[in-house]
């Protein structure tokens, strides 16, 4: 068709398409921040490295490592064996929390934490994969239940939604609230997971909105 194609030198290869490679971007930059203070993350698989820049693990909670997911998808695998809280990053008070996570290769209870301001300190939604949602301020090594759904644990994969507004608290599971609750959230801190169990938890995403919505 009129287009000129030199043979190969004697020996040469012949020219190959380049092999497809993963993208190269660092995990930071899936970490999106909107103009009204919106934080968005969503992971992919080979994220590994965001534990300990974009997400944080607090000193003494049990390990908590990437791995690959078990049927290949999308998002971060976590390998989990205890408890641990994973933050990310900024100072948080009225807020929307919410995280799409995969739990089909989980075992135990899983939430979304605010007002972190030391370990085990914090006010946290949790669900189970055997047990009710539940709301809770932690301090230290105790909890105090500010709310109970009814039972019905979860399984795969789940959207989770916490909301705190003053003393008001909510949490919902795939868009339909599951426990309402009054309490003290405590004073500003951070915001993210709480994981609690053993297996892999996938991260498919995770929002925080400043002063979230009721």
């Amino acid at each position: 068709h009129g287009v000129a194609v030199a043979p190969p030198a004697d020996g040469a290869a012949s020219p190959e398409a380049p092999a497809a490679t993963e993208t190269t971007d660092p995990p930071e930059a899936r970490l999106l921040r909107d103009a009204d203070g919106t934080l968005r993350w969503r992971p992919g698989p080979g994220d590994g490295s965001a534990l300990g820049t974009v997400v944080t693990l607090l000193p003494g909670d049990a390990p908590i490592s990437p791995g690959p997911s078990p049927d290949g998808g999308p998002g971060l695998a976590l390998h989990v064996d205890g408890e641990g809280f994973l933050l990310l990053p900024g100072r948080w008070s009225d807020l929307a929390l919410e995280a799409r996570l995969d739990l089909s290769g989980f075992r135990g209870t899983v939430g979304l934490a605010h007002h972190v301001t030391a370990r085990g300190d914090a006010a946290v939604f949790t669900v189970s994969t055997t047990g009710s949602p539940k709301l809770i301020r932690r301090s230290g090594s105790t909890g105090r239940t500010l709310g109970t759904g009814p039972d019905g644990g979860v399984r795969g994969e789940v959207l989770l939604r916490t909301t705190a507004a003053g003393t008001h608290l909510k949490g919902h599971v795939d868009g339909l609230m599951a426990v309402h609750g009054h309490g003290s959230s405590g004073e500003p801190g951070g915001a993210g997971l709480f994981l609690e169990g053993r297996g892999t938890v996938r991260i498919l995403s995770m929002t925080i909105e400043p002063s979230g919505v009721h």
